[in-house]
């Protein structure tokens, strides 16, 4: 039988750091990494020496001031909260309805905010021009809030300012009655707030004039709605009900145009409920790989000088097939000169399918081709009856249409015509052509001032650079494409001390300034009537306010000019087009 011994006291383990500690050669350097500075005198002696003593206590007095710096109280007297209210819970996100305009396009957003901040931009599911859904340029919006680039402080001539002496200086440069050579140069216009106070400035300031520039506007668009009667409206599309799309260098799916709304309705033409003959055809004709033609059924490379005659060739087809033409445009349509490239099978296909789905089919044309081949476009959704079924028309959002342009603002420039100018927003001086030279005309102004959030080269060249507020931080509103207006509502106060366009607007013209808040509240009055209280908050929680009614279009197609000569390129086009290719 064995016996086992029982160890009241078990040796105690002995643990080494290295392999020297463990041959009994203490590695005196990974001891004095492990311990704080002067600590090993503590070790070493049995008080603390005066040294080791005023080496920690400098270290923690360094530490402290270095904590302290990172704290930024509120300069304000703030009380905490003795009971916490019901609908606060630190680290819940709360959600708020807002609006937009994104690339070119009004969005409606919902945003999430946590514990204070905005972290997330969404779509609102009740805006129809979103529909829950949101592009990248959209959430990648809410870095901009957070960028470190971010201007701060005012700046003249490349100094550092402040507010007041701005106002200081706008004090006597803009007097009332006095507008002569002043000009504001803006991006294109959604917001009636923003509408009513260029309206205000002209009139405040006699011969003071507006000028556009926006890289993100449709000017090719805008034309071809004029070619066919339709200036000062604008179209969008409803693809959920289409069963035929036929995109002309068109990137509806990727950055052309409505994105968001046309995504959402392409997606829904394209489910399968049973019947896979059911869903939609997609023809894409492009000279570059897109997203859109990505996913198309169908898809033809051309180059883009070359767009536009097929697509002549495609009208004179199906007008051809017995489709009668809109009123007043036989004219037009007979001096079409269309050409196929060769591919004429595709254009009797495309014909074929686009009059076999009257009504359920839609001509769409990307924002680089000419108005002419818009305007093509806009007969051919006339005369098959997509308008009103598909394809719809509305008095423009945008205010600016009819407003002159860059081209005309370096005239007037050069002419000595104008000696302040005011440009909200953009940079102009970075996406003007370059044989504008903007750069330096911008120079030659007396007085310039540039409202952006960041300073790029606009920046540079002007007088005056002011810092701009985040569409996160200031109030506004827009009108979607299909006459749909929302609010815009911050979710953080200004981080920056920044003003808004609709803020310096009001600062010019009466030296004092409304909030953006009254701003915004006096145009929704004015829209909204009966108890404004109750329908300001519904708006607000929503994220849509007043929905317009869709209006026929009163399209007038006689007018298309010069079709013949603009469906072939000049020679020089031809050749640059060749060259590109080769």
């Amino acid at each position: 039988m064995k016996r086992f011994t029982v160890l009241n006291n078990p040796p105690a383990k002995t643990q080494w750091r290295s392999l020297e500690e463990r041959a009994g050669k203490p590695d005196t350097e990974i001891a004095e990494l492990e311990s704080p500075n002067g600590a090993r005198e503590w070790e070493q002696t049995e008080g603390i020496s005066r040294r080791g003593f005023m080496g920690v206590a400098s270290t923690l007095a360094a530490s402290s001031a270095l904590l302290a710096g990172c704290i930024r109280k509120p300069t304000e007297y703030i009380v905490p909260l003795s009971v916490r209210p019901e609908d606060r819970i630190p680290g819940a996100p709360l959600y708020y309805n807002t609006v937009a305009r994104i690339g070119g396009s009004v969005m409606g957003m919902r945003v999430t905010s946590m514990d204070g901040r905005p972290t997330k931009v969404d779509g609102n599911p009740n805006h129809p021009a979103s529909l829950g859904g949101a592009n990248t340029f959209a959430q990648a919006s809410i870095m901009e809030l957070y960028e470190g680039e971010r201007a701060r402080t005012p700046s003249k001539a490349g100094a550092e300012a402040t507010w007041d002496d701005f106002t200081g200086w706008a004090s006597g440069a803009f007097k009332p009655g006095s507008g002569k050579g002043m000009a504001l140069l803006v991006e294109e216009n959604c917001s009636p707030t923003t509408a009513g106070l260029l309206e205000k400035f002209v009139a405040a300031y006699p011969g003071a004039r507006v000028f556009v520039h926006d890289p993100s506007r449709p000017s090719n668009a805008i034309e071809g709605a004029a070619q066919v009667g339709l200036a000062g409206w604008r179209s969008w599309n409803d693809l959920g009900a289409a069963k035929v799309i036929a995109a002309f260098d068109s990137d509806f799916l990727g950055v052309d145009g409505d994105v968001v709304r046309n995504t959402k309705g392409w997606a829904r033409s394209r489910a399968i409920s049973g019947n896979t003959a059911d869903i939609s055809r997609l023809y894409v004709v492009e000279p570059s790989f897109t997203n859109t033609g990505a996913n198309a059924d169908n898809r033809l490379r051309l180059k883009a000088s070359a767009v536009g005659g097929f697509l002549a060739a495609v009208a004179k087809k199906v007008f051809a097939s017995g489709v009668s033409a809109p009123a007043g445009a036989s004219a037009a349509i007979g001096a079409l000169k269309g050409d196929a490239g060769g591919k004429d099978a595709w254009v009797d296909a495309l014909a074929k399918d686009l009059v076999a789905n009257r009504g359920a089919g839609v001509v769409m044309v990307g924002s680089g081709q000419p108005g002419w081949v818009h305007g093509v476009a806009n007969l051919l959704n006339a005369a098959l009856g997509n308008v009103g079924k598909t394809t719809f028309w509305g008095p423009s959002n945008a205010t600016t249409d009819a407003t002159p342009g860059l081209d005309e603002l370096a005239a007037a420039v050069k002419g000595r015509s104008v000696n302040t100018l005011v440009m909200l927003g953009g940079n102009p001086v970075l996406t003007a052509a370059a044989d504008l030279g903007f750069g330096e005309l911008l120079g030659s102004v007396e007085n310039s001032v540039h409202l952006s959030r960041t300073v790029n080269e606009t920046s540079a060249k002007a007088g005056w650079h002011l810092p701009e507020s985040h569409w996160l931080e200031s109030w506004g509103d827009a009108t979607a494409f299909d006459g749909t207006y929302a609010l815009q509502q911050p979710l953080i106060a200004p981080l920056f001390g920044t003003w808004s366009a609709n803020e310096l607007l009001a600062r010019l013209l009466d030296g004092k300034g409304a909030s953006g808040y009254d701003l915004v509240r006096e145009t929704a009055k004015a829209m909204a009537g009966g108890d404004f209280d109750t329908t300001w908050g519904r708006w607000l929680h929503d994220g849509v306010g007043k929905r317009a009614e869709a209006a026929a279009a009163p399209l007038a197609a006689g007018s298309v000019p010069d079709v013949d000569e603009a469906a072939e390129p000049t020679e020089e086009v031809a050749a640059a087009a060749e060259d590109a290719a080769a």
